[in-house]
C-alpha cells in the first residue's frame, strides 16, 4: 500500500486521490509509463488492480440478473445464457456458467465482499474464493464466514485470504459444519477460471441451501 507523499510525479499522485472508477482509469491511462520512476510504476499498477476490481464489482449485479434467464422466452433455461455469454466475452461456456454461478452469489448474498471489490480493496478472486469455498454452506453458515474474514481481507494476499475463509469454516462446529454438494449444485473448483466446470442448467445455490 502506497502513501500518496511518496509518489513522485504530481499528475499520478493527484489520480491517486481519485476513487477506483472511470475518472481514476483517465488520470493513470493519461500517464507516460517512460517517464515514471520505478516506484511510480508500481504505483499505476496498484491503482489499475482497483480500478479493475470496481469494474467488476459493476459487472456482478449484471450476472446476477443474467443467471435468472430471460422469463420474456417460453420454455427459458440458463443453458442458452452460457452459451451466448461465450458468444460475447469469448470464455467458454463452463467459464460463463461459473462467472454466472459467482456474480449471482456476489450480488444476492455477499454484498459486503462485492462493496470491498466496488471500492478497489480487493479483486474479483477473492469474492471467488469466498463462493468458492462456503459452496457447501446454507446461507446463514456462509454469512457467519464472510463476516469473519471481511475486515481482515484487503490485508492478506489471496492464497492467505482462502486459508482464512477455510479456518473460519472450522472455528465452531454449530456454525461451519458442511455437506457434500448435492447433485445440480455450485462446486468448489481450481483457481485457473478455465478448469472450473459447474454443473449446469442449475445456477442457484438457494436450492442447495434450503436443502440444508
Amino acid at each position: 500500500m502506497f502513501e500518496p507523499a511518496w509518489i513522485a510525479d504530481p499528475s499520478l499522485r493527484a489520480a491517486a486521490e481519485l476513487p477506483p472508477g472511470p475518472e481514476q482509469w483517465a488520470a493513470v491511462r493519461a500517464l507516460d509509463p517512460a517517464s515514471l520512476s520505478h516506484d511510480d510504476r508500481l504505483v499505476v499498477i496498484e491503482l489499475t488492480e482497483r480500478c479493475k476490481a470496481a469494474l467488476d464489482a459493476d459487472q456482478q449485479p449484471v450476472y446476477a440478473a443474467l443467471a435468472h434467464g430471460d422469463p420474456g422466452r417460453d420454455g427459458d433455461c440458463v443453458e442458452w445464457v452460457c452459451d451466448e455469454l461465450a458468444l460475447v466475452t469469448r470464455y467458454s461456456a463452463d467459464t460463463c456458467g461459473s462467472r454466472l454461478m459467482v456474480g449471482q452469489a456476489l450480488a444476492e448474498q455477499f454484498r459486503a465482499t462485492l462493496a470491498l471489490m466496488a471500492a478497489g480493496r480487493v479483486s474479483y478472486w477473492y469474492g471467488r474464493a469466498l463462493v468458492d469455498e462456503t459452496a457447501c454452506l446454507s446461507a446463514e453458515k456462509a454469512a457467519l464466514v464472510e463476516k469473519h474474514v471481511l475486515d481482515r481481507a484487503p490485508d492478506l494476499h489471496l492464497g492467505e485470504y482462502r486459508q482464512a475463509v477455510r479456518r473460519a469454516q472450522d472455528a465452531g462446529d454449530s456454525r461451519t459444519a458442511t455437506t457434500a454438494p448435492g447433485p445440480g449444485q455450485y462446486r468448489p473448483a481450481a483457481e485457473h477460471e478455465d478448469a472450473f466446470r459447474p454443473p449446469r442448467p442449475v445456477l442457484t445455490r438457494a436450492s442447495g441451501a434450503a436443502a440444508r
